[in-house]
């Protein structure tokens, strides 16, 4: 190997470590001018190979018994999830984490958390860490002034009490299919809740996004399909198994982009179906939109979903001349960011309310009055969306917004 290569190699990592000394010395001259307690993470929580790999650096620490209580702590992915509040309880209600590539404050007192809130010109959103989200291009989520006024102005449209309806129905629907599942076909004892889960908003998901019907299918079915050979054309496919992999695979896209990963030899073939997954959704939501466009000109009657909403406002954002235009793009990256905005929450919250009504009869009992007061027809067909809001019991047991 030449020396002039060997010295440009050796010179990477020399340049990070002092690149990484330099800024990591500056933000802590400005998080010690602020005057609040300090938590120090010499990895940018942002960094994208850390966030891809950091948190299996930690684990692997773990097991070799090289993990100290701070690198244990505060280097995981997530790790502010897994700590909630007995970090403030160390450090106090407010905190500056010190890294190289910034400075974070993190708050947990109430009133100042409402203030920065109610001010969003002078407390901004945090663009460069949500651009992971664009997967697709910017939306809703990764924008902010005039830009996101335009996101935030198509697709309000959409949630109207019409799409309301909608995931009230397909949620009943999708709820009597699983519990059918756990009853008549799933092993005994029921393992897949969360799983399964899962599957359930993904597919309500996909009648409040594309107003798609899809029949329930547990966790033990899905992976007997996938021992098979998959039909890249079936709607299911397209749909549901993409973006579940999509939602596993979105820090490798964000480094790489899906292009790269379902095109590169060099990549292994867990990533390639990341990449696939991501063009196949692209192809789904096309489709979904030809789809929607084609009514338009047949004058049919709008869906009730999320893409029917966001066609026809682009179009007649064009039509009135208004700076207000979104195109294909931003039809595609806005169903995938709502889409993954709603999966997790709504899955995990899910699971929590099934596992705990299992563990806390007296409760099962206590909402099972209030709807056979109101749902008197044994066919959950028959039991309308205004019923919802005189569902008091039920909505108790959902956690607080």
């Amino acid at each position: 190997m030449p020396v002039s290569v060997f010295v440009s190699l050796a010179a990477l990592p020399v340049t990070l470590i002092v690149w990484s000394l330099i800024t990591f010395n500056a933000n802590l001259n400005k998080a010690r001018a602020i005057g609040l307690p300090i938590l120090v993470r010499y990895v940018t929580p942002t960094n994208p190979l850390w966030m891809a790999f950091g948190s299996n650096v930690v684990r692997l620490a773990r097991r070799f018994g090289l993990a100290t209580d701070h690198f244990d702590r505060f280097y995981l992915f997530g790790w502010d999830a897994n700590e909630r509040y007995r970090v403030h309880a160390e450090f106090g209600d407010a905190f500056t984490l010190v890294s190289p590539g910034g400075n974070w404050i993190y708050i947990s007192d109430p009133k100042a958390a409402w203030d920065v809130l109610k001010r969003p010109r002078d407390f901004g959103r945090n663009v460069e860490q949500l651009a992971v989200l664009n997967v697709y291009g910017k939306n809703l989520s990764t924008t902010e002034g005039h830009e996101w006024q335009k996101h935030r102005k198509v697709t309000a449209a959409t949630f109207t009490e019409r799409n309301n309806e909608l995931v009230w129905q397909s949620s009943l629907t999708q709820g009597n299919e699983m519990l059918d599942y756990w009853m008549h076909r799933a092993p005994s004892p029921i393992r897949s809740v969360a799983d399964d889960c899962k599957t359930f908003t993904l597919n309500v998901l996909a009648a409040a996004l594309f107003t798609k019907p899809y029949p329930f299918e547990g966790q033990e079915e899905m992976e007997k399909r996938h021992a098979g050979s998959v039909d890249l054309s079936d709607d299911s496919y397209q749909y549901r198994d993409s973006f579940s992999k999509i939602l596993r695979g979105i820090i490798p896209i964000a480094i790489f982009g899906g292009e790269t990963l379902r095109t590169s030899f060099w990549m292994p073939t867990s990533m390639k179906a990341v990449g696939q997954a991501v063009e196949s959704f692209r192809l789904y939501v096309r489709g979904m939109i030809e789809e929607e466009r084609s009514n338009i000109r047949n004058d049919i009657a709008a869906r009730k979903d999320l893409v029917s909403s966001l066609v026809r406002a682009s179009l007649a954002q064009q039509n009135d001349g208004r700076d207000m235009t979104i195109t294909e793009q931003d039809i595609i990256s806005n169903t995938f960011v709502y889409g993954f905005a709603g999966n997790d929450t709504t899955a995990i919250t899910l699971a929590h309310i099934i596992v705990n009504l299992a563990a806390n009869p007296d409760t099962q009992n206590w909402i099972r009055e209030e709807i056979q007061h109101y749902c008197k027809d044994d066919d959950f067909n028959e039991w309308s969306y205004p019923t919802w809001t005189k569902l008091k019991r039920c909505q108790a047991v959902l956690p607080p917004k």
